[in-house]
This record gives structure tokens, C-alpha cells and sequence, in this order.
């Protein structure tokens, strides 16, 4: 049942992922490549995990977030943004790439980040990606907590609540001079 739901959870955000890599495109366009979404690499059959794949998918998230912030620290520091303190970016409700924090040069980043389409996408990937890796790692928790709760309803409520919160943190990434690192928490969007 569990790795039904893992499976399930791995298709519907691989096809977000597939509509957010359209984005810009016309609506018709954005739905077609939804609807073409391939399998995602973590899931050989329906229904059943391959953790090497997951291994990969892990893999090739850092190597995409390694990617992105290098091509974000050497297009600011050609517009002349300090990164001695780090940015830290994060999506707002309309999909646009911003500055959660109060960085001096925050306009000058977004600018930055609103002209290249590209980054945009790329941002918007490696927050699906990490997202959903986030909530492969607590499902497991999760299901031994759920069934140690058993009819306690209190303990129940406190498991569920739990995971609604672990559920709802936003994915921010720091960007500074030297590295990045990924954040999730409550209350960062922009």
C-alpha cells in the first residue's frame, strides 16, 4: 500500500514537473505536456520502488542544484550582487523566483532571475524534485507513526497534524559566494 502511494505521489508531481518546465507556454501546451509525462525514473512498475533509481534521481538533484547555483553566482556577480550573505530563493504563489530574505541587492537578483526563463525552470524543477524526495523520506516515519497510534485518538491527531506541517514547508535555497543549501520551512514565500 505504501509504495502504491509513493508511486502514485512520484507520477502526479512528475507530471507538475513536466508542466512546470512549460512554463510560458500557452495553456494547450502546458496540458499536453502534462498528459506526456513519462514514468518517473524511481518507479520501474506500478506499484513497485526501485531504490537504485531513487539513488540516481537523488544523484542528479544535487548534480542540477550544484548547476544552478553556479550559473546564478557568476550571472550576479556579472551584474555586480555581493554574495557574501547568501539570497535565499525561494517561489512565490504566482511560480515567479524570489528573494525571501532581506538581501541588499534583492531587485537586482530578481531582475536577474525574471529575464532568463531557463533559471526560472530550473529553480522550479529542483523544487519539485527535493520536495517530493522530502516526502518519501517522512512517509515511512509517517506510516510507523500512524500505526502506533492505533485508536488513540489524540496520538492519531498529533501524527497527522504533524505530517500535515512537515507537508506544507516550503523549499527555499540559499545561494551564497561559496555554496548553496537547501531549506524547507514555514513562512518563506515572498
Amino acid at each position: 500500500m505504501l509504495l502504491k502511494a509513493v508511486s502514485t505521489a512520484f507520477s502526479a508531481l512528475s507530471a507538475l514537473s513536466s508542466v512546470g518546465r512549460a512554463l510560458g507556454a500557452g495553456a494547450t501546451e502546458a496540458a499536453d505536456a502534462a498528459q506526456a509525462a513519462p514514468v518517473p525514473v524511481a518507479v520501474s512498475k506500478p506499484g513497485l520502488f526501485d531504490r537504485m533509481s531513487l539513488k540516481f534521481t537523488r544523484e542528479s538533484l544535487a548534480s542540477d542544484t550544484a548547476n544552478f547555483a553556479d550559473t546564478l553566482r557568476q550571472k550576479l556577480a556579472a551584474r555586480g550582487v555581493d554574495l557574501s550573505v547568501a539570497p535565499v530563493l525561494t517561489m512565490d504563489d504566482e511560480g515567479q523566483v524570489r528573494v525571501a530574505n532581506n538581501h541588499r541587492d534583492k531587485d537586482k537578483i530578481e531582475s536577474a532571475l525574471a529575464e532568463d526563463r531557463d533559471l526560472q525552470q530550473q529553480f522550479a524543477s529542483i523544487s519539485a524534485q527535493s520536495s517530493l524526495l522530502r516526502a518519501f523520506d517522512s512517509q515511512s516515519v509517517f506510516a510507523t507513526d500512524y500505526a502506533q497510534a492505533g485508536n488513540d485518538a489524540a496520538a492519531f491527531s498529533a501524527v497527522v497534524e504533524r505530517q500535515n506541517a512537515y507537508s506544507r514547508a516550503d523549499f527555499s535555497l540559499s545561494v551564497g559566494a561559496t555554496g548553496h543549501t537547501p531549506i524547507f520551512s514555514m513562512g518563506m514565500r515572498a
